[in-house]
């Protein structure tokens, strides 16, 4: 005889089998290609919560953090499924790829493992979502790169309310600058270029503050998310002293990651 618990188990089953395949059905629907197989490759894991990337990409694909199963650590809230997706041909010449920044945060910190989360900066829904993804996932910083108009505010409350991460995210440049001493411990807002990366997109500047961070923590693990900002604020050579060809990327065509040291 089935004990009542039991039958409880084999219900939540069912119910998990179902939502399943109906995710799988939607996912095949939407014609967004399947994660590659693969195994969770370990190492300071950052949480990307944007656009989504395109892990098609091996370099991308053999970073994913994934689950014992092998299962992507990840999730699309626009689709509600988990191929958080970015096909760098549908978005227009003049936008930076995702997978752009996501290559540079890998060139700064090869060792990372990525939990990508795709949001829409028009369905806050969805950015709530992705951070209490990541509050849960073995994240120890989100990389948030949404440029919108209320992105400054979002990026404050979510500090606040999940200081165990450390938030790098960036704000257009038309915002109102916020005094250093107003921001939360865990938070680092990148606003504008700095003179030594004259044209770089602020994408790409936050992108190596993730991976500077991502470097300190693989050292030192026990280091808090305010330690870990003081360190980057303290040694800025860490976020700019780096100089590496990456693989091309079969959208994107590389990037060669230029760091010019400051002017004496």
């Amino acid at each position: 005889m089935i004990s009542v618990p039991q039958r409880l188990g084999l219900i939540i089953a069912l119910l998990m089998a179902c939502i399943i395949t109906v995710s799988a059905q939607a996912q095949s629907s939407r014609g967004k290609p399947r994660v590659p197989p693969g195994m969770d490759p370990g190492g300071i894991a950052v949480a990307v919560i944007g656009a989504g990337v395109d892990y098609t990409a091996s370099e991308i694909a053999s970073r994913l953090a994934r689950d014992g199963e092998g299962a992507i650590i990840g999730w699309d809230f626009v689709d509600n499924d988990a191929n958080p997706y970015a096909d760098c041909r549908s978005l227009p010449p003049s936008a930076d790829c995702p997978s752009h920044y996501v290559d540079v945060l890998l060139s700064h910190a090869p060792t990372v493992r990525l939990v990508p989360l795709r949001i829409s900066t028009t369905a806050p829904a969805t950015m709530v979502g992705a951070v209490l993804f990541a509050q849960k996932s073995p994240g120890r910083i989100a990389l948030v790169i949404a440029p919108s108009s209320d992105i400054r505010e979002f990026l404050l409350q979510a500090a606040q309310r999940v200081p165990t991460l450390l938030f790098v995210g960036i704000t257009p440049s038309t915002a109102p600058a916020v005094p250093p001493s107003d921001l939360p411990d865990n938070l680092i807002i990148i606003s504008d270029p700095r003179p030594h990366v004259v044209g770089e997109p602020i994408a790409r500047i936050a992108a190596r503050h993730a991976g500077a961070a991502a470097d300190l923590l693989a050292l030192a693990p026990e280091l808090k998310p305010s330690d870990v900002k003081k360190r980057l604020a303290e040694q800025p050579e860490l976020v700019r002293e780096r100089i590496r060809e990456i693989p091309p990327h079969p959208r994107s065509g590389g990037i060669l990651e230029k760091h010019v040291p400051r002017p004496k």
